[in-house]
């Protein structure tokens, strides 16, 4: 006879099966990363947003242009950081420490990061260049809204439920 604790675990099991087989068929029926439709793919807004803007076909050939080229560089200088924070984890990890070389490695950290909020500050600049002020203040306000927009709109709908 099973006892409590083993039936508890059993049922945890069963649950946890249950959410993986899920998670597989629901990741099998998404459209493939970067094969959705819309000019600017998953992670990006769709045509509802952009249609929104009102933009030109120019604008929105300079904003694919903007992002790639911003994409490039960020994706650059995140390998960066990755190799420098594993650099770090390495030495702090090795019998004799070296501490200035931990700084040294920590200030190189730093200056990526700097680096990555300049780039950020740049394009968005450029894209404050390429939109007019309507539209700038419209793309900021929507974009704010971020990807969690879906989340924060059930959480308010569960507070005036109650």
């Amino acid at each position: 006879m099973a006892t409590q604790r083993e039936k508890i675990g059993g049922v945890i099991f069963l649950v946890l099966l249950g959410v993986l087989v899920y998670l597989f068929c629901a990741s099998r029926q998404a459209p493939p990363y970067g094969k959705e439709e819309g000019a600017f793919g998953r992670m990006r807004p769709g045509k509802q947003f952009f249609a929104s803007l009102n933009l030109t076909s120019e604008q929105l050939r300079m904003l694919e242009e903007n992002r790639s080229r911003h994409l490039e560089l960020a994706n650059t200088l995140f390998a960066q950081f990755d190799e420098k924070k594993g650099a770090i984890r390495k030495e702090l990890q090795e019998e004799r420490l070296n501490q200035e070389k931990i700084f040294q490695l920590a200030a190189e950290l730093k200056v990526l990061q700097a680096q990555m909020v300049d780039e950020r500050i740049k394009g968005m600049l450029e894209v404050r260049k390429i939109l007019t002020p309507q539209q700038f203040n419209q793309f900021m306000s929507k974009a704010q809204a971020g990807p969690g927009r879906l989340f924060k709109e059930r959480k308010e709908r569960r507070n005036q439920m109650f």
